[in-house]
């Protein structure tokens, strides 16, 4: 029997955390359709898409229910999966971190071809990189890092807080109030010209004709310039965040948590309950007191208190998953569990999709949907891309884009062939 380090067959697979994974590309999905078809600043600020009543009220519940808890999701599920790599490896005797770090480097190459060539908002790459020091945790016990998941998470928000006032503070010392863009500018003399501020009239009128129209490199000018600040953007404001959300993972796995044996089994039912109980009302209060026209006190004192609700809510979402799974009761288990099974070729497919829509080598409809028009279409991609990956998975076992990474950081192909999913 080989010694050496093989992908995890599909019928070892725990088809709730495919279905968990594959719900909360859904979930974001929802959150980037406005920053995939809208201008950055305008999404930022709330004030993209608000034309009618029904965008309003979308944008709100989005807002509540799906504004960093499903990220939070992918998170914990992404520590989990570094936890698994790491049992596996120590239970065949081999080293763990040059795997770990080849498998990270080919998922950073992603990030930045997906980053620079399709989209800004890319998580690929920077999961890459938190990643890179997360496995360094693998070896300390559920507890340690149950410990360093809620130190990340109250310093980060504490970290964040403090940028986010600094944020709020910040005057650029430019004229915004006039509508006088030069429209002649495009790509990277425009965004010279509106010195780096996205709220620049003529950075938003640059911005719309770069996606709408193209070419490639005027595109490609905000695509790379949007990417450094999301980048710096998510470092500083949700840092702590996304370590916590790894290192609970992590943990959850070493616990017995999603495998449903071990002492992370009784957490279940307490976890399930805190999201509900003190994280959904969290995130009530705190999507109702965000937004462009808000209180910037309260914004401010109830930051934190959404990025903790959020990962209540994650953790609550995961523990129903795991519940109603084991059971046989999740509902559409099936079909969510073959898009996460095909999480990264689906993530690029969303992406794609979307561009195609919005973009200049595409219908070109950027800046031409309100906020209740690109739930819809979310909805209609997300139902799209499933039904792709259920009928790809009926002759293969592994996606084109996780068959490519894994043959890059295993240094050999998988097979193709199809198992069954252990239910």
């Amino acid at each position: 029997m080989s010694t050496n380090l093989q992908p995890a067959r599909n019928n070892n697979r725990i088809i709730a955390i495919d279905a968990l994974r594959g719900f909360a590309l859904f979930g974001i999905l929802l959150v980037n359709a406005a920053f995939f078809a809208l201008p950055s600043n305008d999404v930022l600020s709330g004030s993209a898409g608000m034309d009618t009543a029904a965008d309003e009220w979308t944008a709100l519940l989005i807002s509540i229910l799906a504004e960093s808890k499903f990220i939070a999701i992918f998170s914990l599920l992404f520590g989990a999966g570094l936890a698994i790599q790491h049992e596996r490896a120590m239970a065949r005797g081999k080293p763990f971190l040059p795997f770990a770090y080849r498998r990270l480097l080919v998922l950073a190459g992603f990030g930045l071809i997906h980053a620079l060539c399709i989209w800004y908002g890319d998580i690929l790459f920077i999961y890459a990189c938190y990643g890179a020091v997360l496995v360094l945790l693998m070896r300390f016990s559920a507890f340690t890092l149950v410990m360093i998941g809620v130190w990340a998470s109250v310093i980060g928000a504490i970290f964040g807080t403090g940028v986010f006032a600094l944020m709020t503070m910040f005057d650029p010392g430019i004229d915004l109030t006039t509508n006088d863009a030069d429209t002649t500018l495009r790509g990277f003399e425009a965004i010279g010209a509106a010195q780096l501020n996205p709220e620049h009239p003529t950075w938003r009128s640059a911005e719309i004709a770069a996606y709408a129209e193209g070419p490639f490199l005027d595109a490609f000018a905000f695509r790379a310039t949007n990417w450094i600040f999301a980048f710096v953007f998510q470092i500083f404001l949700f840092g702590g965040h996304i370590t916590s959300m790894f290192c609970l993972g992590a943990a959850l796995w070493k616990s017995g948590f999603f495998r449903g044996e071990g002492p992370g089994v009784r957490w279940r039912k307490p976890l399930f309950l805190a999201g509900l109980l003190v994280g959904l009302p969290l995130a009530i209060v705190g999507g109702l007191v965000s937004g462009d026209d808000a209180n910037p006190i309260l914004a401010l004192i109830f930051f934190p208190l959404q990025l903790f609700g959020s990962e209540l809510i994650a953790l609550g979402i995961a523990a129903l998953f795991m519940m109603l799974g084991e059971h046989g009761r999740l509902p559409l288990a099936r079909g969510l569990a073959a898009i996460g099974r095909m999480s990264l070729t689906a993530y690029l497919l969303e992406s794609l999709a979307f561009t195609f829509i919005t973009n200049w080598w595409g219908l070109g409809m950027f800046n031409a949907f309100g906020r209740f028009e690109l739930f819809l279409i979310s909805l209609g991609i997300y139902v799209s891309i499933l039904i792709l990956c259920v009928i790809w998975l009926r002759f293969a076992s592994i996606g084109p884009a996780e068959w490519l990474w894994r043959t890059l950081a295993y240094m050999k192909p998988p097979g193709w062939k199809t198992r069954p999913i252990q239910g």
